[in-house]
């Protein structure tokens, strides 16, 4: 509201909006090892985020390459909450139907959120994971006579 006295004077709206970066996202990986033999994806890590409006997104990636919802392979779980000071935390959880070539794989999360003039993202560390898998090669040796043992 203006007052220009003698002039006059006028009303007017505007839309404010504002936007809050969230934090870094914070990520963690699950200590224990995961068996290739386990028929449903198992959790591989979460990651989180705080203090963000609007609402982050959060996207996973495998070596660098991102991951989707795919049906008994990659299930990805997100919940999110509305703070008392109305900005956003996004929880997000990656199961993964590890494989033997998981082994030296880099998970790592990524959030995107909206800023003025555009999507901003920050990346989190990458995380490794322990991959139990059955043995491959197997090589019996006996003491005598020296040699080893033939297969069958």
């Amino acid at each position: 509201h203006v007052n220009g006295l003698a002039a006059g004077s006028g009303v007017r709206k505007t839309h404010l909006r504002v936007f809050a970066p969230p934090d870094v996202p914070e990520i963690e990986s699950v200590t224990t090892g995961i068996s290739v033999t386990k028929d449903t994806p198992s959790k591989v890590a979460s990651c989180e985020t705080r203090n963000g409006f609007p609402k982050p997104n959060i996207t996973w990636y495998r070596d660098g390459e991102p991951l989707m919802n795919e049906s008994g392979r990659v299930n990805i779980v997100i919940l999110s909450s509305r703070m008392s000071s109305d900005l956003y935390s996004v929880q997000s959880t990656l199961e993964y139907k590890v494989e033997k070539e998981d082994k030296d794989a880099r998970f790592s999360c990524e959030v995107s959120f909206f800023v003025p003039d555009g999507i901003r993202t920050i990346e989190s560390p990458s995380v490794n994971i322990t991959v139990h898998y059955p043995t491959t090669m197997v090589e019996l040796w006996k003491e005598s006579p020296q040699g080893l043992v033939k297969e069958g």
